[in-house]
């Protein structure tokens, strides 16, 4: 492992710990900025969706896989060419006091991903027509240039917005990444199709949607980032031992960001290798879908790992535990009636999103949503493990859960199709975040399995399940399908306060939200104050 964090013990974490008075602080950050978030991540799922629900009904199944073909080599891209930066430039300037140095990490990082972004797509355009070889389709070829340039924006904008996220501020990457971006992709499509643009005119867009994204973030980081970095200082007592240089961080989160990509998208490039891009189509439907609760995840995700970093700076051993658990708890709150609708009703969802065309996914969705749902609701290992400083950890699970996925790949996908490679990704998925969990429960004894945790779960799925069993949706009584939809966010919000299971950090979320919508709801504060759970947290984690 690599540096004094990495060789932590339990047994050194619990001898002479001071705690930090800061848990209403963690909850306060925690609270506003997944408010915040939620609201970005809302509008990036919705408009995302709205965006690629039209392209399935414009273009063949053929050519909507190979947008998708497009879309999952970029993606693969742009992590591998970030070379890390983003997280651990994040984590960087949260850990580091000195206001002077953190400009000295920006500047330096800023040179590096600007050329490591221009790099990545001349080298993608230029290696098109090989790539596209590599498929045996040399139609992909203008599909994989026109996503080339969305390659070195999508990279400048992350690291952009990771300046921010290091300063614990989220509204950059909430209002630029999560909500113009896709907001300007779906203006740039209409657009597309009102001229006839075609498939080439969806591509462009594409592309045009991210350069003018990552242009508004950079006029946003000049503006106001000097005053950040000089606002959000700390006491220059830091604790040496969780302390990891830069460059060992950022190498490290190369290899596990590049392993990571090439784990989400291994299964969907070997099928297209065994089969057809229709195939690819239906399957890249069920992960579109599926991708929903790592989407739902992400608000928490960005917002935990410089909180992490602060907590783990300052010994705040305890807050770490309670703060875990309080965001695993809100993602639980997130996945768990879509997850009740995919898995129950995944015809009906299929239809109403893509079209009848798509009902032959309806078992890859189900394997797809079961993994996703499982891997997002044992709560943010993956970013703890970041935030904590064990990046060599972070790449080991996910050199593990790739090795999972191809292996599994190459043996299933030839007999069963898009069903193997569903059950390829869901088993690598699920490796990579309980490897995580291990690893921060073995060295913190970090946890979601808190009471407050497990009581509402396992009433809001005592209450849901026989309700989605008895109910069965038509295939087109989509007002039926989002009646379930709301009735199972209600299911879910209601099981906290009736298990008495409502946390001082929802109530802070609670707060954050009406402030933001204008509303009192004095009443029904008084309530979930009523409803406070005990401190049961002591049970759950042996000390």
């Amino acid at each position: 492992m690599s540096g004094p964090a990495e060789a932590l013990t339990t047994e050194t974490l619990d001898e002479g710990i001071e705690v930090v008075p800061g848990h209403d602080q963690t909850m306060g950050t925690l609270g506003r900025g997944t408010a915040a978030l939620a609201v970005s991540t809302a509008a990036f799922i919705f408009l995302g969706f709205l965006a690629r629900v039209t392209i399935t009904h414009v273009v063949s199944v053929s050519q909507w896989g190979a947008f998708s073909l497009g879309l999952a080599l970029s993606s693969l891209l742009a992590i591998v060419v970030t070379l890390g930066l983003p997280t651990a430039v994040s984590r960087a300037l949260s850990y580091e006091p000195d206001v002077a140095a953190r400009r000295r990490i920006v500047r330096t990082t800023l040179i590096v991903s600007a050329a490591s972004a221009v790099a990545g797509s001349v080298v993608v355009f230029l290696a098109a027509p090989v790539i596209a070889g590599a498929f045996h389709n040399s139609g992909l070829t203008i599909v994989f240039q026109l996503f080339a340039p969305a390659i070195g924006f999508t990279v400048i904008s992350t690291v952009l917005a990771a300046y921010f996220q290091g300063v614990e501020k989220v509204a950059p990457n909430a209002i630029f990444n999560m909500a113009l971006n896709p907001a300007l992709f779906l203006a740039f499509l209409g657009v597309a199709l009102a001229v006839h643009g075609g498939f080439f005119g969806i591509l462009v867009a594409y592309a045009v949607s991210a350069g003018v994204a990552c242009a508004a973030i950079a006029l946003y980081t000049q503006a106001k980032l000097p005053k950040a970095l000089a606002e959000h200082t700390h006491a220059s007592e830091a604790d040496p031992t969780g302390h990891v240089s830069l460059l060992s961080m950022s190498v490290a989160l190369f290899g596990a960001g590049s392993l990571n990509l090439l784990t989400q998208f291994a299964d969907t490039l070997i099928l297209a290798l065994y089969t057809t891009t229709a195939i690819v189509g239906l399957y890249a439907a069920g992960m579109t879908l599926a991708r929903l609760f790592l989407a739902g995840a992400s608000a928490l995700l960005y917002i935990y790992l410089p909180v992490s970093t602060r907590l783990r700076r300052t010994r705040d051993f305890d807050g770490l535990r309670k703060s875990y658990v309080t965001s695993a708890r809100w993602v639980t709150v997130l996945t768990l009636p879509v997850f009740c609708v995919f898995f129950f009703d995944p015809g009906p969802t299929l239809g109403f999103v893509f079209g009848a065309t798509y009902g032959q996914g309806i078992l890859a969705l189900r394997i797809l949503t079961l993994a996703s749902f499982l891997s997002v609701i044992i709560g943010p290992a993956n970013a703890g493990l970041s935030g904590l400083g064990h990046p060599l950890a972070n790449m080991t699970s996910a050199g593990s859960s790739l090795i999972v996925n191809v292996v599994l790949s190459f043996a299933l996908i030839p007999g069963w199709g898009l069903i193997g490679a569903a059950v390829a990704w869901s088993v690598a998925r699920l490796v990579y975040t309980c490897l995580c969990l291990a690893y921060i429960w073995r060295v913190y004894r970090v946890s979601p399995f808190a009471s407050q945790f497990v009581r509402p779960l396992l009433l809001a799925m005592a209450v849901l399940v026989p309700i989605f069993l008895l109910v069965v949706v038509p295939g087109h009584s989509y007002v039926l399908l989002l009646g379930l939809v709301v009735l199972a966010y209600l299911v879910t919000l209601i099981a906290i306060p009736l298990t008495r299971s409502v946390e001082r950090a929802d109530l802070v979320l609670f707060d954050a939200t009406r402030r933001r919508l204008g509303i009192r709801g004095s009443r029904l504060r008084e309530f979930l104050e009523r409803r406070q759970t005990d401190d049961l947290l002591a049970r759950a984690v042996p000390q």
